[in-house]
């Protein structure tokens, strides 16, 4: 498998397809360097035991979730902060089922893959048969995408981003964006959070 990335307005494609195999050809030597290295000084590949859900605890938890239809309910909520409360009740319902019923050999590790699964099948089963998203968008509803073009007072060195970010959602707290350390609310416009951020401009912009 190859994965090609670029771009050629003029080029045709018998030329780009003679680069290709020119390429192929002249790395062939280091392939041959990289197997003969492994060859002399690789170590035994360690085989790792295949870890899968319990047919059983997948049994129950999915007996658990399709109880009233509560995953589904649960995934569908308006907010993705309710929707993870709400899935975390049923884990933990689905948890104390197989605790019940599987005694000693219950793994907490294994309610965790069967929800993987679970959701899984509950989001794409949602997608397919009745076109709708989790968040409540249809398959080929975009997010809302906003540009402005305006002086700023002073430069600040920030990036203004829209505290809501799905139909319905809550506003989301700019302390709680991941990897954006100062980031803080907008002073003037409290649905926006600035993060802060660093405009890079190419070299001969700058004479």
């Amino acid at each position: 498998m190859m994965m090609i990335e670029g771009s050629a307005d003029q080029l045709p494609e018998v030329d780009f397809i003679a680069a290709l195999e020119y390429a192929q050809k002249a790395i062939q030597p280091i392939i041959a360097a990289q197997r003969k290295l492994a060859a002399m000084y690789s170590k035994t590949k360690r085989v790792f035991p295949l870890v899968v859900c319990e047919p059983k605890a997948l049994a129950i938890c999915e007996r658990v979730a399709g109880e009233g239809d509560q995953l589904k309910k649960a995934i569908f909520l308006a907010s993705k902060k309710e929707r993870g409360d709400a899935v975390k009740v049923v884990v933990e319902k689905a948890k104390a089922a197989c605790k019940a019923e599987l005694g000693d050999v219950f793994d907490a590790r294994q309610i965790k893959m069967a929800f993987e699964k679970l959701q899984e099948k509950v989001y794409r089963n949602a997608i397919i048969q009745s076109g709708e998203r989790a968040d409540g968008r249809k398959p080929l509803d975009l997010r809302a995408i906003s540009c402005e073009v305006d002086v700023l007072p002073r430069v600040s060195r920030f990036l203004a981003l829209p505290a809501r970010r799905n139909p319905g959602s809550r506003p989301r707290d700019p302390r709680h964006i991941q990897g954006c350390p100062g980031s803080r609310r907008h002073h003037r416009r409290p649905e926006q959070a600035l993060v802060p951020a660093a405009l890079q401009l190419p070299a001969f912009l700058g004479g």
